[in-house]
């Protein structure tokens, strides 16, 4: 193993509270509504070459039109049609999010349950939603690099941090997701670790080997025909 997982999360949907409410809209539920007429120049998309959420999203639609993470077409051929013409922006990370639902910009854009409790802690109106064809995994991983100058210290290191105790720290106090079962977890972050075990149940992980392979034209692809 090259890498171990120290924190859980995945991609998923997440939407603005307030918008919904005074629209009258319930919450979604599926990729495809990123499509829905109803939110034209309200969805906000992360670009794919610059942020995993905006992978997760592109490759989870491509999957619906009948793609696989080799074959990217379906994908390519249906954004303009379907999802494209309810873009107001995409936008390179996250960061802009918090700002574009105060100020009633965004609707509806890939993220995880975690930036959305995140953002939940400082008062922004989201809620997460899981898409009924499943959330994307998204794991955050940590590797001892080769040759270093204090090996010994480094697999010490990467040993404790999946230890239960660092693993409950990193739910406690920097709201991650522990991969460690063992790591004990109380009040909110017991709920929030069992609501993020049943989301995993439907949760989907990508062919990385392929996705790593053809990146690079997927990228160039997605820069010319869809965020142009």
């Amino acid at each position: 193993d090259l890498a171990s997982g120290v924190s859980l999360g995945m991609t998923g949907i997440a939407y603005n509270t307030k918008m919904f409410a005074e629209k009258g809209w319930a919450a979604p539920t599926s990729w495809m509504d990123f499509a829905d007429p109803k939110y034209k120049g309200k969805v906000v998309f992360q670009s794919m070459p610059s942020s995993s959420f905006g992978l997760h999203g592109f490759l989870m639609f491509n999957r619906i039109q009948g793609g696989n993470d080799k074959n990217v077409e379906p994908g390519f051929n249906n954004w303009a049609k379907t999802i494209g013409p309810n873009v107001l922006e995409y936008i390179p990370s996250s960061a802009k999010i918090s700002e574009m639902v105060q100020t009633g910009e965004a609707a509806i854009f890939p993220l995880t349950p975690t930036s959305v409790a995140a953002l939940k802690a400082k008062g922004i109106p989201v809620e997460y939603a899981q898409p009924k064809e499943g959330s994307v995994v998204l794991m955050t991983g940590q590797c001892v690099i080769a040759k270093n100058s204090e090996p010994e210290l480094a697999q010490k290191l990467a040993e404790f941090l999946l230890s239960p105790l660092a693993q409950a720290n990193v739910l406690q106090f920097g709201a991650q997701i522990p991969t460690n079962p063992k790591a004990p977890a109380v009040g909110e972050g017991a709920a929030q670790v069992a609501q993020i075990s049943q989301w995993m149940k439907n949760a989907v992980t990508l062919d990385w080997d392929s996705v790593n392979a053809n990146r690079p034209a997927w990228n160039a692809r997605w820069n010319k025909t869809i965020e142009r």
